[in-house]
């Protein structure tokens, strides 16, 4: 027993600083993951993140200013899409993606989409994939608003029944 203890414990010791090793990002690596992100579309974040604020502070300002002026659309892009430009010049987001996909992806499984992507079921899949995951998106919000009303209702009546009320 004591041993086994002991060899229990040098094996924790060995394994513990292992934890936090990553291989570090080579040039080669970092080089195809530039191309893989070229290739999905995932290069146009900036874009992507610049639409998705700009939605939703019209969204906001609409809710709490019905009779907005159409003016301040072009006031919120215009910001938006500056604050966007200017963060985006240092790169930070690409190092993210990059820590992300080296985190994920070997450089061979990172070669192997790269292939993937060049041959014509890859080319389709990346041209039909935004479509798919919009109406994904359209159907899932879709059936939650169909369980929302059979959700209120259970909790509704769980809720009482263990007498909890909530304002």
């Amino acid at each position: 027993m004591k041993n086994l203890t002991k060899t229990l414990l040098i094996g924790l010791l060995l394994w513990l600083p292992m934890q936090g090793y990553t291989e570090e990002l080579s040039a080669e690596k970092k080089q195809r993951i530039n191309m893989l992100l070229q290739k999905t579309g995932a290069a146009k974040i900036n874009s992507f993140v610049a639409n998705h604020f700009i939605n939703s502070s019209m969204t906001y300002l609409q809710s709490r200013n019905p009779t907005l002026s159409p003016d301040v659309l072009q006031i919120v892009k215009e910001e938006v899409n500056g604050v966007i430009t200017e963060k985006a010049s240092n790169g930070r987001m690409v190092d993210k993606l990059h820590a992300i996909y080296h985190k994920h992806l070997t450089l061979k499984e990172i070669n192997e989409f790269i292939a993937f992507y060049e041959t014509p079921v890859g080319k389709k899949f990346l041209t039909i994939m935004p479509i798919i995951s919009q109406e994904g998106m359209i159907a899932a919000r879709d059936w939650g608003k169909e369980l929302a009303p059979t959700i209120q209702q259970k909790l509704e009546a769980r809720l009482q029944k263990e007498g909890i009320k909530l304002k």
